[in-house]
């Protein structure tokens, strides 16, 4: 229960997930260069936005700014009746339309899945691969396997593949949890296991011997899932999703 609510309160903090998931979302446009995505970091290569029968391209249709989460495209993003000419849509009753669709993965990767590469590495699907230096991406195992000697030829972008022995590798624009938020993690467990039973959920401060606490609440915390120590916070805070525009 402390490691599960940890991770809830570091989570809460955050404002966005610390783990890597796919999430879908409505965007709504007025015409300006930028959309901003709900949470970040983004993964490079995983964005895919939808409107009416059109899908359009990371990279080619859009930017990505992983780190904020926020879309880019020359020339703007279409809302309300601009859409009608660009992307043959109409608005109904002249109400803003339900305008892009977006799926993407966004979060880090926790290093209980992530691997080194190493020959004769055994690897299980869902698993990622650290290529030595200097590959620059980390590789999600999709087909389980034995890796084998010497190293492959490691994914340039994000979506090629990769096969090494029985295993079967993709490059993915994920990345690796920083070592800040791991530290601020584990700072989190330690300070509940020696603070906890808090029992009064009013309670935002606690003294025991060799360890003085005090709880901070994350803006979508609530009750003790959503507070974290301060001392927690002020390793996290600059990796707080403030969903502001670059």
């Amino acid at each position: 229960p402390i490691i599960l609510d940890a991770s809830a309160a570091i989570a809460a903090y955050l404002r966005t997930p610390p783990w890597r998931v796919q999430l879908r979302d409505v965007l709504a446009a007025n015409g300006e260069a930028r959309l901003q995505l709900p949470a970040a970091p983004v993964e490079r290569g995983s964005v895919s936005i939808t409107v009416g029968d059109d899908t359009l391209e990371e990279g080619v249709d859009f930017d990505l700014y992983p780190e904020a989460g926020i879309l880019s495209r020359s020339g703007g993003w279409p809302g309300s009746f601009g859409l009608s000419s660009e992307f043959g849509l109409e608005a109904e009753g002249g109400s803003e339309l339900p305008v892009y669709s977006a799926t993407f993965h966004a979060g880090w990767i926790l290093p209980g899945e992530l691997k080194a590469w190493a020959p004769s590495l055994v690897v299980t699907v869902g698993d990622f691969v650290q290529p030595p230096w200097p590959a620059p991406l980390l590789h999600e195992v999709t087909v389980a396997g034995t890796m084998a000697a010497p190293a492959p030829t490691w994914g340039a972008g994000p979506g090629d593949s990769v096969t090494s022995g029985t295993a079967t590798l993709v490059a993915r624009g994920a990345v690796a949890l920083p070592e800040e938020i791991a530290a601020a993690c584990w700072q989190e467990v330690r300070e509940r296991f020696y603070a906890e039973p808090r029992g009064d959920p009013a309670l935002r401060s606690r003294e025991v011997p060799g360890l003085d606490v005090t709880w901070e609440t994350g803006r979508n915390g609530a009750g003790q899932g959503g507070l974290c120590s301060a001392e927690a916070a002020g390793i996290l805070n600059p990796f707080r999703f403030l969903g502001s525009v670059l």
